[in-house]
């Protein structure tokens, strides 16, 4: 049986009705570390470790993965490629935030149009997705001679 929680300080205060138990919360994730090892943890007692989540060690892979943390932290990858083609990059840009990802999906946009525009005189279109987190350049006016390249953001968890 769960009872609310709240954490004050390092303190964790649980509430049986009138009488209130205080432990560490290192206490307490070790209390759910022997838990856990029994086979015997609740869902309850999942939920309460999601919630101290931010008080694990981050080298504690048992306590982490059972609060359903990643071992590998999202990794967000840029690639480019031409459809119909092998990708062209082996190590593609990659970034630990999705926001920074989205701004160099931006510029290699622009890099590529600018590229074929001034040099090659091409004309292009931009066809972007409406998180911006890809992007469809098509070269040319004339479908017979059109070609596209694809930009795209990738979560990667590994």
């Amino acid at each position: 049986m769960t009872h609310p929680d709240r954490i004050e300080g390092v303190r964790l205060v649980t509430d049986y009705g009138s009488l209130s138990v205080k432990t560490t919360v290192r206490d307490r994730l070790e209390y759910l570390r022997g838990e856990l090892r029994a086979e015997r943890i609740s869902y309850g007692e999942l939920a309460e470790l999601q919630s101290l989540v931010e008080h694990i060690e981050p080298g504690d892979v048992e306590l982490l993965e059972a609060a359903g943390v990643p071992e590998f932290p999202a990794r967000f990858v840029v690639v480019e490629n031409t459809p119909g083609y092998l990708p062209e990059d082996d190590d593609p840009a990659t970034f630990e935030d999705r926001e920074s990802a989205r701004a160099y999906l931006r510029e290699a946009v622009e890099r590529y149009t600018n590229e074929y525009s001034e040099n090659g005189g091409y004309v292009y279109r931009e066809h972007w997705s409406d998180d911006g987190l890809s992007c469809l350049v098509t070269l040319g006016e004339q479908r017979e001679f059109q070609t596209e390249r694809v930009f795209e953001v990738i979560e990667a968890t590994e």
